[in-house]
C-alpha cells in the first residue's frame, strides 16, 4: 500500500489554501518583516512581535522554518497523491516533474544572481546583509544548479547566491529524483534504512550544533537526507492506514510536540528541537489530510496558493531589490506578490502545461 496507494483525483482547494498560507507566511515572517525593519524601520510592531514569537517557539536553535517544513510535507503528499503512475512509467514521471519545477528553479537561481548585482550597485552593504551573500562565484552557481549542495555539506556555502529560499527547491528536486529511484529501481528496505540514518544523523548533528555550526546549518536548511523524513511523512499520508492513524491521533501528536517544545525552548535542548520537527511534520500531515478532504470554496488564499511555488521561489531577491530601492514594507509585499503571480502565469503554468502534453505524447 505504501508503494501503490489508492489514487485521489481532482484539484484540492484545501491544499491550495495551505500552500497560499505557507507562501505568504514565509514571505512575511521568515523574511520581509525583519528585512524591512533592518532597511527602513517601518514595519508595524505587531508583525515584529509575531515574527519574533515564531522564532522563539520554532527556531530558537536555528531550526528549519516551520512554514518551509510544512511545504516539504505538502510536497511529499502532492507527489504521492495521484498514485504511483506505474502505468505511465519513469519517463513520463521525469518529464512531468522536470517541467513542473526545474524552469522556475533555474529562473529563481539566475534571478537571485542578477538582482543581487543590481541591489549591490544601489546599496552593497544592505544587499549583502539581507541576502547573506557576499559574492557570486561561477563554480557555486554551477554546483547549485547541479543540486550538489543538497547532497554534500562541503558545498553549503554555495547555497545562497542572492536567493536562499531557492535552496529548498534544490532539495525538493533531489527528493523527486530519489522518489523515482525508490519506486522504479531501489528496493523499499533502502528507504527505511535511509530514514533511520537521517534520524540518527540529525540527532548527532543537533547534539553538536555549536561545535559544527556550518554542518548544523546545512542539515537544517539544505540537506536532502535531512528533509527526507518530513517529505516521506507527507507521502505516506496517502496510505489509508497511516491516513486514519494521523487523523485519529492528532491530539496525542500535538501533546508530544508541546512536550518536546518545552525541552527545546526552556531547557535549551537542540536534540529535542530536532525530534520535534518530525512530530511537527506528522501534525502538519494531519492538517493536510483534513484540508484535502474538506469542502473549501475558492478564496484569495487558495488562488494565491496556485502561484505559491513561483512566489516562494522568487520572493527573496525581488523583495530585497524593492527594499534596497527604497520601497516600504507594504509596497514591497504587494509588488512581490504581484511578481510571484506574474511568474506563475508567464512561466510556471505554460511550461507545466507543455510538460503535461509532452509526457502524454511520449507515453
Amino acid at each position: 500500500m505504501i508503494l501503490n496507494p489508492p489514487k485521489i483525483s481532482g484539484r484540492s482547494e484545501g491544499i491550495d489554501l495551505m500552500r497560499g498560507v505557507c507562501a505568504l507566511a514565509v514571505l512575511l515572517f521568515a523574511h520581509l518583516v525583519f528585512w524591512s525593519d533592518l532597511a527602513h524601520k517601518d514595519v508595524p510592531s505587531s508583525l515584529l512581535v509575531v515574527g519574533r514569537a515564531l522564532i522563539f517557539v520554532f527556531q530558537k536553535h536555528g531550526e528549519l522554518n516551520p512554514f518551509v517544513l510544512a511545504f516539504i510535507v505538502l510536497s511529499g503528499y502532492c507527489i504521492h497523491r495521484n498514485g504511483l503512475r506505474s502505468s505511465s512509467g519513469l519517463k513520463v514521471f521525469l518529464i512531468r516533474r522536470f517541467f513542473r519545477i526545474v524552469p522556475v528553479f533555474f529562473l529563481a537561481t539566475i534571478l537571485g544572481v542578477y538582482l543581487f548585482g543590481v541591489s549591490s550597485n544601489i546599496n552593497g552593504g544592505l544587499a549583502s546583509a539581507l541576502t547573506g551573500t557576499s559574492e557570486i562565484k561561477g563554480e557555486c552557481l554551477a554546483a547549485k544548479l547541479l543540486l550538489i549542495p543538497a547532497l554534500f555539506p562541503i558545498a553549503h556555502p554555495c547555497d545562497f547566491l542572492g536567493n536562499a529560499p531557492s535552496l529548498t527547491v534544490m532539495v525538493e528536486l533531489a527528493l523527486y529524483i530519489f522518489y523515482a529511484l525508490v519506486f522504479w529501481k531501489i528496493p523499499e528496505y533502502w528507504l527505511r534504512v535511509l530514514l533511520v540514518i537521517s534520524i540518527v544523523v540529525g540527532i548527532f548533528v543537533a547534539s553538536n550544533n555549536t561545535k559544527y555550526p556550518t554542518a548544523y546549518n546545512w542539515w537544517q536548511n539544505s540537506s536532502a537526507l535531512a528533509f527526507l523524513p518530513y517529505w516521506w511523512v507527507g507521502a505516506v499520508s496517502i496510505v489509508p492506514n497511516y491516513r486514519k492513524l494521523f487523523k485519529a491521533r492528532w491530539a496525542l501528536v500535538f501533546c508530544s510536540w508541546l512536550i518536546l517544545s518545552v525541552f527545546s525552548v526552556f531547557y535549551e535542548s537542540a536534540v529535542a528541537a530536532e525530534l520535534r520537527k518530525l512530530v511537527f511534520a506528522i501534525l502538519i500531515a494531519s492538517v493536510v489530510i483534513k484540508l484535502d478532504e474538506a469542502v473549501v470554496w475558492k478564496n484569495p488564499l487558495s488562488m494565491l496558493g496556485r502561484a505559491g511555488y513561483s512566489l516562494y521561489a522568487i520572493h527573496a531577491p525581488v523583495s530585497v531589490f524593492f527594499l534596497v530601492s527604497g520601497y516600504g514594507w507594504l509596497q514591497t509585499l504587494l509588488l512581490t506578490i504581484l511578481c510571484g503571480i506574474g511568474c506563475y502565469f508567464i512561466l510556471e503554468r505554460p511550461v507545466d502545461i507543455f510538460g503535461k502534453r509532452l509526457a502524454f505524447n511520449s507515453a
